[in-house]
């Protein structure tokens, strides 16, 4: 029974570990990436055509005539569809669940890392072998705290010091607050994977509206609001030619 325990735990582990790796992260946005990039290269088969029977048929039909037998295997791993496709919706769902336990898993580290004040985290026999290493004659330990305190503020270290039989350790610690940039980077992937998940499946799109001067369109799909365009400018150059283009909307 205990073995199986820690065999149940070890598993556990690996998975942790698994759903926590960066190369995990690695892979998932290469696929978001390569479906992202399929919306931007293949044509995509909007709600409205695959409603309608008859736009849908000829949508296929050309879509055949350019893309030939390949059509119906770009259809099928959802190159057509690429924002709504298994693919793209599956990597994102795992993309968000990985940013999660990545930044769940580096909460603990950060927080050790930031509120901590470790001094002596080597031997003294690492210290006596360091490259960069010196001795000095005191008049006093207090005065050498104080000395050493003193250049490391100047310089924008924060000085830790630890007594250890009878050894004082001074660390100089600066930068500490630059550690929870990562949580900032990880929670923005999942923020990033949330938007897309949420855009992929409740977003709708609406047909083209031409709205002239004064005109005003009601916005379906369960809004209850109108669109109004309530006048056009065009900017010029001298020679007449347009420059610019603007539409008052409200």
């Amino acid at each position: 029974m205990p073995v199986r325990i820690g065999k149940d735990r070890g598993l556990g582990r690996r998975v942790w570990r698994s759903l926590c790796s960066i190369k995990l992260t690695a892979i998932l946005l290469s696929a978001v990436l390569i479906m992202s990039l399929a919306g931007t290269l293949f044509p995509q088969l909007s709600a409205e055509i695959q409603a309608d029977p008859v736009a849908h048929a000829l949508w296929q039909q050309a879509a055949r005539d350019r893309y030939g037998p390949l059509s119906e295997i770009y259809r099928a791993i959802g190159l057509f569809n690429a924002y709504a496709s298994p693919i793209f919706v599956l990597s994102l769902a795992a993309l968000l669940v990985n940013g999660l336990a990545c930044t769940v898993n580096r909460l603990k580290p950060i927080w050790r890392a930031i509120t901590a004040k470790p001094t002596a985290v080597r031997p003294d026999s690492f210290y006596a072998k360091a490259g960069n290493r010196t001795s000095l004659e005191v008049a006093s330990k207090q005065r050498a705290r104080e000395a050493i305190t003193e250049v490391l503020s100047e310089h924008r270290y924060r000085p830790l010091m630890e007594e250890q039989k009878g050894t004082t350790y001074v660390r100089g610690d600066k930068n500490r607050l630059a550690r929870v940039g990562t949580l900032v980077t990880h929670s923005a992937v999942v923020l990033i994977a949330l938007g897309a998940l949420w855009s992929a499946r409740a977003s709708w799109r609406e047909p083209i509206v031409i709205l002239g001067p004064g005109e005003s369109y009601d916005v379906p799909h369960g809004h209850d609001f109108q669109v109004r365009h309530e006048g056009f400018e065009v900017d010029r150059y001298a020679d007449g030619t347009p420059r610019d283009y603007r539409s008052h909307l409200v």
